[in-house]
């Protein structure tokens, strides 16, 4: 019986060790299989023996983000018609920040929507600017890689379920810590691989939009308000002036001390000559 598990484990491991090779050419071919670039047709015979195409469509895993940059004249009412309508969509705001200055107030929020409604958000978000600075769209096609990851999943889940086999037939102590511990790599894999798909799918399924927008504030500082700010601004810099000479006085008090003791011997010097 150990001579026929430790047989079993040797046949394994070097399947183990070349499922990363393999995986490559698996996921090649179930990508020509499933998902061809362009629909491919396929004939079947009905109950009557007439001849019926399927037609199999093009499915891609897209990963799309934008970003928008405008102005509006009110950041309120904008904010308002923002939110009404990503409810509406069923959406939801991931992230939301808010930055004043003497000049504008500026709005910056991230929004996660489902793919299939992104243009429109995208579409009804453009119709409250005022004036639209930027407006970007990245997509990211990651058909091959979320192919690759199922692949990578289901060969190592083949893996674990061989050793779980190989584990039940074990005998002695050391038979099972050496199962156990490729177990534990191999789901170990497993887990990381899954923890990709999860993110892979979050992705595609949810688009991300990043809305920045501003509202220019108006001014009304006249000359004589900026006088005073002058004057009270530089009599504050003053006052730090002072300040900073209470924390420097000894580095200034002791050097002119030293030069002055100086001077004074030498002239004693001179008198005495």
């Amino acid at each position: 019986m150990r001579t026929k598990i430790n047989l079993l484990l040797l046949l394994i491991i070097p399947v183990m060790l070349a499922c990363s090779k393999s995986e490559n050419r698996e996921t090649d071919a179930y990508v020509l299989a499933e998902y061809e670039e362009t629909p491919e047709s396929s004939q079947r015979t009905d109950s009557e023996g007439s001849s019926v195409e399927i037609v199999k469509e093009n499915i891609r895993k897209l990963i799309k983000q934008g970003n928008i940059v405008f102005e509006t004249n009110d950041v309120s009412e904008t904010k308002s018609k923002i939110n009404n309508t990503v409810a509406l969509l069923g959406g939801y705001i991931s992230r939301d920040n808010i930055t004043m200055t003497e000049s504008r107030i500026t709005h910056s929020i991230e929004i996660r929507i489902e793919s299939e409604k992104f243009d429109q958000l995208l579409n009804q978000i453009s119709e409250t600017a005022s004036k639209i600075e930027s407006k970007t769209i990245d997509v990211l096609d990651v058909t091959e890689e979320f192919i690759d990851t199922e692949a990578r999943i289901k060969t190592k889940k083949e893996v674990e379920s061989r050793f779980r086999k190989l584990l039940k037939m074990a005998k002695s102590v050391d038979e099972i810590l050496r199962i156990e511990r490729e177990i534990g790599n191999v789901r170990n894999e497993i887990e990381s691989a899954e923890g990709r798909l999860r993110y892979l799918k979050d992705r595609v399924s949810f688009s991300t939009l990043n809305i920045e927008y501003y509202q220019k504030l108006v001014t009304s500082i006249n000359f004589f308000d900026k006088v005073i700010n002058g004057i009270v601004q530089g009599w504050e810099l003053l006052l730090y002036f002072f300040i900073g000479l209470s924390y420097i006085w000894p580095f200034i008090i002791i050097p002119l001390a030293v030069i002055f003791i100086i001077k004074y011997v030498r002239k004693s010097n001179k008198a005495k000559k």
